[in-house]
């Protein structure tokens, strides 16, 4: 069951492990319970880094020119490894490194 001020809570943006923090639950259940009430998570939400998003050369150096790995970028910039992976493919460097590694 929703704790009654989760609602009130959400709105605040705070992120979903503030949320488990507060409510003593995993991520998991936070997840659940915003898909149960309807929520749609504003891209506004509080992050908790220090780094701007790397930009599209950035990403071009660390991924195609120096090789490294999305965990590895991922831990220089304070975000996961599937974050990483958005970028990478939100901004077509995949499948350059792709092409690139067949040849």
């Amino acid at each position: 069951m929703v704790p009654p001020t989760f609602k009130q809570n959400y709105e605040k943006m705070l992120t979903h492990q503030e949320l488990s923090d507060i409510y003593n639950v995993s991520i998991n259940t936070i997840s659940h319970w915003v898909k149960y009430c309807g929520f749609r998570r504003n891209v506004e939400y509080k992050r908790h880094r220090d780094k701007p998003d790397p930009t599209r050369e950035e990403l071009y150096f660390l991924y195609i020119e120096k090789n490294w790995s999305a965990k590895r970028i991922g831990s220089e910039y304070n975000v996961t490894a599937s974050t990483v992976s958005k970028w990478l493919k939100e901004l077509n460097l995949t499948n350059i490194k792709k092409r690139g590694t067949s040849r």
